[in-house]
Order: structure tokens, then C-alpha cells, then sequence
């Protein structure tokens, strides 16, 4: 699994979460556990949201809207094409696909807005198993 190699790169940035927020599906469970295993995030923390296996862009938006009008700073874990399509969307980058495991770094002025804010987040990284340096 190389989800503890992600998190040991996630700290290296120091960028932690105040919310850790999942799909509720095996793959994406021990995803998110070994996340935050990795960066000090308790799990009994992460929230796991049904809607985020079974729903679309839309969802994935308001969830991340949802959570961010409460805090400054969430991981998201879910499922392809969506969370390629959602990170594209809000980057106004192409990804093209983000494979297992990548990770995505996107800031925002605002804490609302997500469905009308295409493009206007600033990409800060993305990050991948595969990808040699960071």
C-alpha cells in the first residue's frame, strides 16, 4: 500500500488536515486510516460520507464547501473520475487521471462558492507514488 510513502510526503510540506473526510469504501477506508496513521490524525476523526462512493461531482463539491465552512483545511479521499474531474475543475489544471494513492493540493480564498468556482483555486501540488521528486 502506499499510502504511509504519501503521508511521510504529505508531512514533509507540513500540511495537515483539520478534517479528514472519506468514502466509506474498503479501499478508501484503509486509504484514509493509513493517511492519518501517517501524519498524526487520529482516526477516529475521519468521517466517512456514503455519498462520496455512491454520488457525483456536484456531492463531492458541497461536501468539500460543507466542511470548509468549518474548518480551514480537509483531505478528501474518494474515488475516480470524480476526484479527477472535481480537482480539475477547481484548478482549471488537467490532470488527465490521478492514480491511486495521488494526492492533489488546491487553496482557496473563500470557503464557498465551490460549484461556481471553476478554475480559481490555485494549484499548490500534485503528487504521486510514481512521481520521482517533489
Amino acid at each position: 500500500m502506499n499510502a504511509p510513502y504519501m503521508a511521510g510526503r504529505i508531512s514533509m510540506r507540513n500540511i495537515f488536515p483539520d478534517r479528514i473526510v472519506s468514502s466509506p469504501a474498503l479501499r478508501a477506508r484503509k486509504t484514509a486510516r493509513s493517511i492519518a496513521a501517517g501524519i498524526g490524525y487520529r482516526k477516529g476523526k475521519i468521517i466517512y460520507d456514503r455519498g462520496l462512493y455512491f454520488s457525483g461531482f456536484s456531492y463531492f463539491l458541497s461536501v468539500a464547501e460543507c466542511y470548509l465552512n468549518k474548518v480551514d483545511r480537509i483531505f478528501m479521499v474518494g474515488h475516480n473520475s470524480v476526484i479527477t474531474d472535481v480537482a480539475e475543475y477547481l484548478s482549471g489544471e488537467t490532470f488527465d487521471n490521478i492514480p491511486t494513492c495521488g494526492i492533489v493540493g488546491i487553496a482557496f480564498r473563500g470557503k464557498s462558492g465551490f460549484q461556481q468556482a471553476g478554475g480559481k483555486g490555485s494549484l499548490l501540488f500534485f503528487d504521486y507514488p510514481k512521481k520521482i521528486s517533489l
